[in-house]
């Protein structure tokens, strides 16, 4: 729970250090509603793998009521999360991630269903979304599909199939143009 936290607040430090402005990068962090919200999941997600159902339900309760930000507790998302203007985020139960990943406001991260697919030799049912991606605002990532390392999911698309390549992924289109790559230059390195 802390070496993730402990990467959680590490990428936030690097991304308001990017920001201008004339607070310190240290009072800006502590301010910052992401650095609640990953508490309360590492929290909730640290007591639901206890199994203390009641105690992980009110640290879930908290971001949902508070910041209106729903992360189950059975997701699984890797350290170094962030997430931007965090008002109606949704992450379903057995979500995946493998790293860094920034989510914007409004997206939905959840599985379609009763669909299964067979990800690395692991059943899944909800998305696995890999190392260095960004899930940009309203965007929808639905079923059990991988979002492969090094991908952008566009403003409000809708992403029901994994994509063959890294790039920027709009719906069922993927723009490979490192243009867009550039973003990752600025997140911190493992």
């Amino acid at each position: 729970m802390f070496t993730r936290f402990y990467k959680d607040l590490r990428f936030l430090k690097c991304q308001k250090a990017l920001t201008p402005g004339r607070l310190p990068c240290l009072m800006k962090m502590l301010f910052d509603p992401t650095l609640c919200i990953c508490l309360n999941y590492r929290i909730s997600q640290f007591w639901s793998r206890h199994k203390m159902l009641f105690i992980s339900k009110f640290f879930w309760a908290l971001n949902f009521f508070v910041f209106h930000v729903d992360l189950d507790p059975r997701s699984d998302l890797a350290g170094g999360c962030l997430f931007i203007h965090p008002i109606g985020i949704v992450v379903g139960a057995n979500v995946r991630s493998k790293g860094y990943l920034k989510i914007y406001q409004g997206a939905t991260l959840g599985g379609s269903f009763d669909n299964v697919l067979e990800i690395d030799g692991t059943t899944v049912s909800q998305p696995v979304i890999g190392d260095y991606t960004l899930i940009g605002p309203g965007a929808k990532v639905l079923g059990p599909l991988k979002i492969i390392s090094y991908s952008i999911v566009g403003a409000n698309s809708v992403v029901t199939k994994s994509p063959k390549v890294n790039g920027l992924i709009l719906g069922s289109q993927t723009i490979q143009n490192h243009e867009y790559l550039k973003e990752f230059d600025k997140w911190p390195k493992h």
